[in-house]
C-alpha cells in the first residue's frame, strides 16, 4: 500500500539486560535487518541503554505493512582480543504488529526480547530478568496525501491568520455554533474560494511558531510529528468555546436546533456537530489524590505470621513485578537452605555411624540431640523440596494461583514458608547441644569459657544498655536526695521570726539585735535570718 515511501524507525532505549556484571559498563549494538527487501541498520546505546543520536532514525524504503523485521541485540568486548559478538537478545515481528501496538501514531512501543538460555541457571533476581529484556523502537508509518483542489495551491505566506478570515467572512454578525464549527474535509474546499480573493488583494499571513512537546526521559521531539500532527483535528477557537462553556447545563437538541437539521439534510454548507468539543468540557479538570498506601490492619494471628513471614507483602501486591520480588527471595532462601539441610544430614548420619568405644564417649543426652538434630533435618529437607518443585520453575501468574489457599489469600502459603529455615535452625541447635554435651566430658571449663563469651557477645548491647540505664537511674536518686535535703533546709530558715526594732528617745533608734543564725545553719546554705543580720545595722535618725 505504502511501499514507495519510506518508514522511519527509532530505537529509543533498552531495559532488563543483565548480560554481565553490573560493575562493568558496556554498550549494547542493536542491529535492525528488513526480511524483504534486505536492509541492514545498526546502532551503538550508551551504558546506560539509551540511545544517543534518537534524531536520526531508520530509514526503511520499499517496505509495507507485511514487511519483517529481525531484531538483534549484541555484546561485544571492548579488549582488543576478543572481537566476537555475543547475541543477547533477538525479536521477528513485522510492522503490522507494531503499528497496532501503539497507542497514537509515533508512539513509542516495547518489544519482548528472546534472550537465550545460559549454561548456568541462575536462581538469583538478575537470572530472572534477564529473561524480561525490552526494547523500546519507535515507527512512523508513511500516511497517504489527500487529494487537494487545484484552487488551493496557494503557498503558507499567501493565507490569512484564521482570526481574520473569521472576521471577514462572519462581518458583524455574531458568531453562532452552525457558523464556526466546520468539520476538516469541508472546511479547505469551502474557505479555498475566499482565500484565492484575498491572496489577490495582497493580503499576507505571519507564519506562527509551532509549539512542539518532549517526551519525558527522552531527548526527541514528542510523537506528534507533521505526520501525526496532520491527523489530529484542529484546535478550537476561544470563541467557540466560551458559546460552549456558557451552555454546557442545556440541551444539545434545544441548543443546536437548526444546525442538527441541516446537518442531517446533507446540504453543501451544513456543518458537523461539535462531539469533540462537548465531550471534553465533560471530563473533570481536577482529580482528588487518593492515598493508595493505606492498608487494611492485620489481625492478631496475620501479625506473628507477618513476623517471620513476607505476609504484608503478598496481601498488599498488587503488579506483577511486586510477587516476583517476593518469589525471587524465597527462591534463594530456599536453595541456601537446601544446601545447609543436606550438609547437616550428612553430619548427623556420620555420627549414627561411630562406634560405641569411640575416643569421646556419648551419653544419653548426645544421642537424643544427634537423634532431635537428624529428624529435623530431614523433615527440612523433604519440605524445601516440595518447594522447589512448585516454583522453581514457576512465572508469576503461577505463583499466585498456587501460593493462594482455599480461603482465597496467602496466609498459610507464608506459615508454611519458612518451614525449611526453622527446620534448619533446630538441626543446628541439636547439633551445638550434642557437640556441647560431648565435649563437656573432655573439657568442662572450656566448654564454659567459651560458652559465656559467646553469650556476652550476642548480648552486649542489651547488657550496655541495663548498665547506662543503671547508672542515670542512681544519678537521679542522688540529685533528687540533695534537692529534697536543700529545700527542707531553706524551708526551716524561712519559718523563724525576724527581729525587733525598738524607738528610744532622744530620737535616736537602736535595732534588737538577735542572735546570729549562721552559727546554726551550714555555711553553703543561705538563709533569710542571715540576711536580715547582715543588714540591720544602728541607723541615726533625725528627730
Amino acid at each position: 500500500m505504502f511501499a514507495s515511501e519510506s518508514w522511519y524507525l527509532t530505537v529509543v532505549r533498552t531495559q532488563g539486560l543483565l548480560f554481565i556484571r553490573p560493575d562493568k559498563s558496556w554498550q549494547p549494538i542493536v542491529s535492525v535487518a528488513v526480511v524483504d527487501p534486505q536492509q541492514s541498520h545498526e546502532v551503538v546505546l550508551g551504558c546506560d541503554g539509551q540511545n544517543p543520536n534518537q534524531k536520526a532514525p531508520f530509514t526503511l524504503r520499499g517496505v509495507d505493512h507485511t514487511s519483517f523485521l529481525d531484531v538483534k541485540l549484541w555484546h561485544k568486548s571492548r579488549s582488543k582480543k576478543r572481537k566476537k559478538r555475543h547475541l543477547v537478545g533477538s525479536a521477528y515481528i513485522t510492522l503490522r504488529e507494531v503499528l497496532q501496538r501503539q497507542e497514537r501514531p509515533g508512539s513509542d512501543v516495547d518489544i519482548r526480547l528472546s534472550c537465550p538460555t545460559s549454561q548456568k541457571r541462575s536462581p538469583t533476581i538478575g537470572g530472572r530478568q534477564q529473561r524480561s529484556a525490552t526494547l523500546t523502537v519507535r515507527l512512523v508509518a508513511p500516511e497517504p496525501i489527500p487529494s487537494t483542489s487545484p484552487t488551493n495551491t496557494a503557498s503558507d505566506d499567501d493565507i490569512l491568520d484564521e482570526d481574520e478570515l473569521d472576521r471577514r467572512s462572519t462581518g458583524s454578525s455574531s458568531h453562532s455554533p452552525s457558523e464556526t464549527l466546520v468539520p476538516a474535509s469541508q472546511s479547505r474546499d469551502e474557505t479555498s474560494p475566499d482565500l484565492s480573493g484575498l491572496v489577490e488583494s495582497g493580503l499576507r499571513r505571519r507564519k506562527k511558531p509551532r509549539i512542539k512537546g518532549y517526551h519525558i526521559d527522552s531527548e526527541s521531539d514528542c510523537d506528534g510529528s507533521s505526520s501525526a500532527a496532520s491527523s489530529c483535528p484542529p484546535t478550537p477557537r476561544d470563541d467557540d468555546l466560551t458559546q460552549i462553556e456558557e451552555t454546557k447545563d442545556d440541551d444539545y437538541e434545544s441548543y443546536f436546533p437548526h444546525h442538527e437539521r441541516s446537518y442531517n439534510s446533507g446540504s453543501p454548507t451544513t456543518l458537523a456537530p461539535p462531539w469533540g468539543l462537548l465531550s471534553a468540557f465533560s471530563l473533570p479538570r481536577h482529580v482528588q489524590d487518593h492515598d493508595t498506601n493505606q492498608s487494611i490492619p492485620l489481625s492478631f494471628l496475620e501479625a506473628c505470621v507477618d513476623c517471620f513471614a513476607p505476609y504484608r507483602e503478598l496481601r498488599d501486591a498488587v503488579e506483577d513485578a511486586e510477587f516476583d520480588k517476593v518469589l525471587s527471595r524465597l527462591l534463594m532462601e530456599w536453595y541456601v537452605v537446601a544446601a545447609s539441610l543436606l550438609a547437616l544430614t550428612g553430619i548427623d548420619a556420620a555420627v549414627f555411624g561411630l562406634a560405641p568405644g569411640s575416643i569421646l564417649p556419648i551419653g544419653g543426652f548426645a544421642q537424643h540431640a544427634v537423634a532431635f538434630g537428624a529428624i529435623a533435618a530431614g523433615l527440612g529437607l523433604v519440605s524445601v523440596s516440595w518447594f522447589l518443585v512448585l516454583y522453581a520453575g514457576a512465572n508469576t501468574a503461577r505463583f499466585r494461583r498456587v501460593a493462594t489457599d482455599v480461603y482465597g489469600s496467602y496466609f498459610f502459603f507464608s506459615l508454611t514458608c519458612r518451614a525449611p529455615t526453622l527446620c534448619m535452625f533446630l538441626s543446628a541447635l541439636a547439633l551445638m547441644l550434642f557437640l556441647l554435651s560431648v565435649a563437656w566430658a573432655a573439657w568442662s571449663t572450656a566448654v564454659l569459657v567459651m560458652s559465656c563469651f559467646a553469650g556476652v557477645l550476642f548480648s552486649m548491647q542489651y547488657l550496655i544498655f541495663g548498665c547506662h540505664r543503671a547508672v542515670n537511674f542512681c544519678v537521679w536518686i542522688v540529685r533528687t536526695a540533695w534537692r529534697a535535703a536543700v529545700r527542707r533546709e531553706v524551708a526551716a530558715a524561712d519559718a523563724r521570726p525576724a527581729p525587733e526594732v525598738r524607738a528610744h528617745e532622744g530620737g535616736r533608734a537602736h535595732a534588737h539585735m538577735v542572735p546570729d543564725v549562721r552559727e546554726r545553719m551550714p555555711a553553703s546554705v543561705p538563709t533569710k535570718g542571715a540576711i536580715v543580720h547582715e543588714e540591720i545595722v544602728e541607723v541615726e535618725c533625725e528627730g
